[in-house]
């Protein structure tokens, strides 16, 4: 449609929390262009000190798209921006499936 991407014209925000629901926020997704500046936000906003960015931490990034939990990098960055619903930031050893409890 006229040659523009509509994901560059709508601003597309998503909501992200830690496992236990202490923190919320909502992040704009159009701010950043790949998944590398979205982690450097969330390491910045929830005061991981660089150990989300450089996986030194014992929590990971992940996110639902509505029915389904998945891994930061399951699909391409254009194809998170359409789907993602909810992030979670949440421990490394917990089961995948186990942060579709988290209060968002």
């Amino acid at each position: 449609m006229f040659g523009c991407d509509l994901m560059a014209i709508f601003k597309n925000y998503a909501a992200v929390s830690t496992l236990t629901g202490v923190a919320r926020r909502s992040i704009e997704l159009s701010c950043f262009n790949c998944y590398g500046e979205l982690v450097s936000e969330l390491d910045k906003i929830f005061e991981f000190n660089d150990a989300l960015i450089d996986g030194s931490s014992s929590w990971r990034p992940s996110y639902t798209d509505g029915g389904r939990d998945k891994m930061f990098g399951d699909c391409s960055w254009k194809e998170f921006r359409a789907i993602v619903k909810k992030m979670f930031i949440c421990p490394k050893d917990v089961a995948h499936s186990a942060h579709s409890m988290a209060p968002v």
